[in-house]
């Protein structure tokens, strides 16, 4: 009876025995409108609310947010504001506690597999297409999703088709940059549709499937090198910090930068070579310099060379000389030219000039 009572007052799907060695389910019935029928989504908590997003139900595909809020015991669909991801399933979310956004990467929709990357504003409910720097994973479903510091997300797996991948990638979202972390030891080979999640410094990874097998093996990713380069990284390095307010100083010092690449949209494996620099240069190289002053140079010499020809001179020839003496290596082979070919042109005057 005791049991039963503290059953029917606690809002949670499972509640211990009173043994309490033991779990049993229960179903509970919420207020408000539930989600229609749906797989392939995702349930991501935050601060007692499970936010669920996307998925599909056999023939369509889901774009709508649904809150459960599981102390109220309450449905509700709140109206977001934005850009919102395209309807998709597959898809992985996960919440970024330094942005306070719930974060979606991939997933399939209409199109195919995706590799755009989206935010929901937990406080304003706002939606936004995230731009970062980097490389970001190829188009993928089935991925794992998880977050393993305040602003660093990790991905790994997924597929498409009969594609699986087991590459390990991490979003840094203060510095809104892509990266590949070196991992070591015995990698899972490749696999989607994995089942996931982070306990303290490990990230537990447990089966999935690739095109011809579906495993039962256990893989445990020690995130311990990611928090270690990470401070060693912020330490040592001043000019790469882990706040979002020297972060932006940075950039704003850099000799105005271009604005980040958007991330391409659409699933296609060549998006995974696909890259944008995290250091954008605004600096011409010098071999384009050399180019341009060789050919503006070459022309003034060339214009020398006219005037010399015409008016038979070696006084000219005298002149071209000494401005190739003074120019780069490619100005003076361009310049010495002109200036033979003065000479040349003197010489055929003098000696017409002798005929007559």
């Amino acid at each position: 009876a005791a049991a039963a009572a503290a059953a029917a007052a606690a809002p949670s799907f499972y509640y211990p025995s009173a043994a309490g060695s033991l779990y049993q389910w229960h179903q509970l019935q919420f207020s408000g409108s539930p989600p229609a029928r749906r797989a392939a989504h995702t349930a991501t908590e935050v601060d007692g609310l499970v936010f669920f997003f996307g998925g599909n139900d056999g023939c369509s595909l889901f774009n709508d947010l649904h809150i459960l809020d599981v102390e109220g015991q309450t449905w509700t669909a709140p109206l977001t504001h934005g850009k919102p991801p395209s309807p998709r399933a597959g898809h992985g979310a996960c919440f970024c506690k330094a942005t306070n956004q719930l974060v979606i990467f991939g997933g399939g929709d209409v199109l195919g597999p995706r590799h755009d990357l989206f935010g929901l504003d937990i406080a304003t409910l706002e939606w936004t297409q995230m731009e970062v720097y980097g490389t970001p994973p190829s188009a993928r479903m089935g991925h794992a999703f998880v977050a393993v510091l305040p602003a660093q997300l990790l991905v790994f797996g997924g597929g498409y088709m009969d594609k699986t991948f087991n590459d390990l990638h991490m979003l840094d979202l203060e510095k809104n940059v892509w990266s590949r972390p070196a991992d070591s030891g015995t990698l899972p080979c490749p696999r989607a549709g994995l089942a996931c999640t982070a306990m303290g410094d490990q990230l537990y990874m447990h089966g999935g499937a690739d095109a011809d097998q579906i495993f039962s093996d256990i893989h445990i990713l020690d995130t311990n090198f990611l928090r270690m380069d990470f401070f060693r990284q912020s330490e040592s390095d001043p000019n790469s910090s882990n706040s979002v307010e020297n972060s932006s100083t940075s950039k704003e010092s850099a000799n105005s930068p271009p604005p980040p690449r958007e991330l391409e949209l659409g699933g296609s494996e060549n998006a995974e070579n696909s890259s944008a620099s995290l250091s954008p240069s605004t600096s011409t190289p010098a071999s384009s310099a050399s180019t341009s002053t060789s050919t503006s140079t070459s022309a003034s010499a060339s214009a020398s060379a006219s005037s010399s020809s015409s008016s038979s001179s070696s006084s000219s020839t005298s002149t071209s000389t000494s401005t190739s003496t003074s120019t780069s290596t490619s100005t003076s082979t361009s310049t010495s030219a002109s200036a033979s070919a003065s000479a040349s042109a003197s010489s055929s005057s003098s000696s017409s000039s002798s005929s007559s």
